[in-house]
């Protein structure tokens, strides 16, 4: 399950909440446009990764990951 695409000025922490609904389990990685993380969906109670973009993307990346969630 993916959600909207988030940006973020900062990484996340460890066990931090993110929208009230994604608890941060582990950081799984990171590259150009942000990082993803495996996060626990507090609502349906399952393991989800989020890629967080970084919150200078630009519109072309922010575009790509947009694609890549329709993709999946």
């Amino acid at each position: 399950m993916m959600g909207a695409v988030k940006t973020s000025p900062s990484p996340r922490p460890l066990g931090s909440v993110l929208d009230g609904r994604y608890a941060i389990v582990k950081k799984l990685g990171s590259g150009s446009l942000g990082t993803v993380y495996l996060a626990q969906d507090l609502v349906s109670e399952r393991r989800v990764a989020l890629k967080i973009l970084r919150a200078g993307a630009s519109l072309e990346g922010r575009e790509r990951v947009e694609n890549e969630f329709r993709a999946i």
